[in-house]
């Protein structure tokens, strides 16, 4: 057999069995003649591993037992090519080693390949089995890169440091934007962002540490929470010689988790607060009240709110605040008065924060239907730093809520205005007349009040002479009047017509006498302009009711006593010919 014809014959090996059946034992082959070859031969025989003794000019010439299986049939034989190759290529053959894989229906070996020259032609080839070798190699490989892959999927960094906590090596990737090579030979707890953190370093932990946080400096500046795993590397005598970790990045967690919490707590504190504004009688004492709550939640030591304009035909809901303590009350006319709106016209829908006189102002604009209907204020002491973020967006997440609130509060007061009051005067009606004239009497019981019942004389001629439209510019004209003199506890209504009632809080006769004159003293200035012909001017008839402490009196009894006053001022003014007059019913409150 020659090399270029590698396969075995009888000739060469003459006393080789045929290939053994499946699973039949291979037997030694017979060694071929010749004293000389005969201690190769006897080496190939007894050789552990695959074995064969090559004439490099003649083939094959004996196998080892172990090496049967690999010459069955070497026709097609990819592995015996390259491995004739590498003989041929150098003396001695380079590499010194060679490797083969030989594929078999059993299995397949991988062979590790030695080439022994003896002298001239022949050639020991030595096979050393490593299979199982080179399966654990890359078994340990891949266990390495598992490893490796697992280090990287749980931690952002691993890391180690020498007794004197300096690293000695960080992961290649780095660690918190540092390349890894700018970290290795620096202080590791040069990277530790706040001075006093209240856990202790894992770079120098002398037992093991899990799971502790940290705040970490990043190569950007900032700041990283970490969390960081540490196990100490102790020599013989238990001395700690150095540190090994791993880091993980959790910053955009902990960030999520802040998010997460600061949107539960304005969901709450707004749901409380929402909820303050319901359950009121009076709707403006439940965006009173959501003010307060406000104010509350934010740390804050007042909070207002600012209508941009009124509805036509509301009361003037011109500044609302948390409560009526006069220092909120002056702060928001202050802050108001300072242009505080038309800042917040101008940045919205961004909030304004500013300072004035000592106080940290929070302000934003407030709107109903994407309208702008006004502006939200709280403020604090400055003293308490800044406007922390969550603060700012529960404001701004409430601007809104209280922008319909006081839209319904300024509709739901105009219903009222329009349901209580006199269409032409503004003054209360009958029936709403009636009903706070009942309320005060109640609650009056320990001062004395005066009630005047007022009736236009000559007013008909008015209307019959000039028209109604001077009669309507009459009543208006005497409404101011009544509104002139009013104080915040007393009530003026038109009962109808021509007759109206203004009810005296905490007024004793001398007072209510001086108010009554005051008011006949204003018709005649009104007289002059506006009554229906020269020899019948207009004039007042006045009738006063004193109620007197601790009496207490019903509403139709008080108006009986005051009609009847005014009617006795009216005969009078009618005899003696002068309008103008009052009548005093004291009800036997003076002797």
């Amino acid at each position: 057999m020659t090399i270029a014809d590698p396969g075995p014959s009888p000739d060469l090996l003459p006393d080789r069995p045929a290939a053994p059946a499946a699973g039949a034992r291979p037997t030694a082959p017979a060694l071929a003649p010749g004293a000389a070859i005969e201690p190769m031969m006897a080496l190939v025989g007894g050789f552990p591993g695959p074995a064969i003794l090559l004439d490099l000019e003649e083939g094959i010439q004996a196998a080892s037992e172990h090496a049967l299986w690999l010459l069955a049939d070497l026709a097609d034989a990819a592995w015996w090519h390259g491995l004739v190759g590498w003989l041929l290529a150098g003396d001695p053959p380079s590499p010194p080693q060679h490797s083969t894989t030989i594929e078999s229906p059993q299995a397949t070996m991988i062979v590790e390949w030695q080439a022994v020259r003896i002298a001239g032609r022949w050639v020991v080839l030595l096979g050393r089995d490593v299979t199982a070798e080179r399966n654990l190699r890359g078994a340990l490989a891949d266990s390495r890169q598992r490893f490796r892959d697992l280090v990287e999927l749980a931690a952002d960094f691993a890391w180690e440091t020498d007794a004197e906590g300096r690293f000695v090596y960080v992961s290649p990737p780095g660690a918190l934007g540092f390349p890894a090579a700018d970290l290795v030979g620096t202080r590791a707890e040069d990277l530790l962002a706040l001075d006093g953190q209240m856990v202790a370093s894992p770079f120098v932990a002398d037992r093991p540490v899990a799971e502790t946080e940290l705040w970490l400096r990043r190569a950007d500046a900032g700041v990283a929470s970490v969390v960081a795993w540490a196990q100490p590397i102790v020599d013989d005598g238990d001395r700690r010689v150095g540190v090994r970790g791993l880091c993980r990045d959790v910053t955009d967690d902990r960030q999520r988790d802040l998010a997460l919490s600061r949107a539960r707590n304005r969901e709450r504190a707004s749901a409380h607060i929402v909820h303050a504004m319901t359950g009121h009688r009076e709707p403006i004492d439940g965006v009173k009240a959501a003010l307060d709550a406000l104010k509350n939640a934010v740390g804050g030591c007042g909070a207002a709110l600012k209508p941009r304009e009124r509805l036509d035909g509301s009361p003037d809901l011109d500044l609302v605040t948390a409560t009526a303590e006069q220092p909120i009350c002056a702060v928001a006319d202050r802050l108001f008065a300072d242009n505080l709106d038309a800042r917040v016209r101008a940045a919205a829908p961004a909030p304004v924060m500013v300072d004035a006189d000592g106080l940290a102002v929070l302000a934003v604009a407030i709107c109903y239907a994407q309208s702008p209907t006004g502006t939200l204020a709280v403020w604090r002491q400055t003293g308490r730093g800044p406007w922390e973020e969550e603060d700012i967006d529960l404001v701004a997440l409430l601007a809104d809520q209280f922008g319909i609130a006081l839209t319904n509060t300024a509709l739901f007061e105009r219903l009222r205005y329009q349901a209580e009051r006199d269409a032409l005067t503004g003054l209360y009606n009958r029936r709403a007349m009636l009903a706070l004239l009942g309320t005060r009497l109640h609650d009056c019981s320990g001062v004395a009040s005066a009630l005047l019942y007022i009736d236009l004389d000559n007013f008909k001629v008015v209307n019959d002479v000039v028209g109604h439209h001077q009669g309507d510019q009459v009543l208006g004209a005497l409404s101011a009047l009544l509104r002139g003199v009013v104080a915040p506890n007393d009530l003026a209504g038109r009962l109808g017509g021509d007759e109206f009632v203004l009810w005296l809080a905490g007024r004793d006769g001398e007072a209510a006498t001086a108010i009554a004159q005051s008011l006949i003293d204003g018709m005649r200035d009104i007289a002059r302009t506006l009554s229906g012909a020269p020899d019948r001017p207009l004039g007042l008839s006045i009738g006063i009711a004193l109620v007197a402490p601790g009496r207490p009196a019903a509403v139709g009894d008080v108006i009986a006593r005051s009609d009847a006053a005014m009617y006795r001022a009216k005969q009078k003014g009618k005899a003696t010919g002068t309008g103008g007059l009052w009548m005093l019913d004291d009800g036997g409150a003076t002797p």
